[in-house]
């Protein structure tokens, strides 16, 4: 069983047949942990890294979807509230972590309570809020091709 969380993220892996629940507050604290849901055997994984693996930071507020056996994960809030804008890639099978760094200078502001989704091989970001007083109206394109 996994603890119960907010803001977190959860998706569908349908050729795995599982949901990858990441991020988001646990006990009031935010956390970078993967827990994966089997849903034929109903039964929870918490996903061990080893020790000196290279993982996101603790966020919520975050989105992620899932393209061709990874899990894209954009965005959100770190600790003290501060706002990101990085991309990670969990895959699905080694369940090992990749930051993806842009090869063109166009990258999103910083962002968190904002919508994602995949459209053939491109993750799509909507909106979100930048400040308290400041929410997004804009539309990114990442081709992870």
């Amino acid at each position: 069983m996994v603890a119960p969380r907010d803001e977190h993220t959860a998706v569908l892996d349908e050729p795995n047949g599982t949901m990858v629940v990441f991020g988001g507050f646990q006990d009031g604290e935010r956390n970078n942990s993967v827990a994966i849901y089997q849903l034929k055997t109903n039964i929870w994984q918490k996903v061990k890294h080893p020790e000196n693996a290279k993982l996101p930071c603790p966020r919520s507020g975050h989105t992620a979807v899932v393209h061709d056996g990874s899990m894209y994960v954009f965005g959100g809030k770190a600790d003290k509230g501060i706002k990101l804008n990085d991309l990670w890639a969990f895959n699905l099978l080694s369940h090992a972590w990749k930051k993806i760094n842009p090869v063109d200078e166009v990258i999103p502001e910083i962002r968190s309570g904002h919508s994602s989704c995949i459209y053939e091989d491109l993750i799509l970001v909507f909106g979100g809020i930048f400040e308290i007083t400041r929410e997004l109206n804009d539309v990114y394109g990442f081709s992870i091709s």
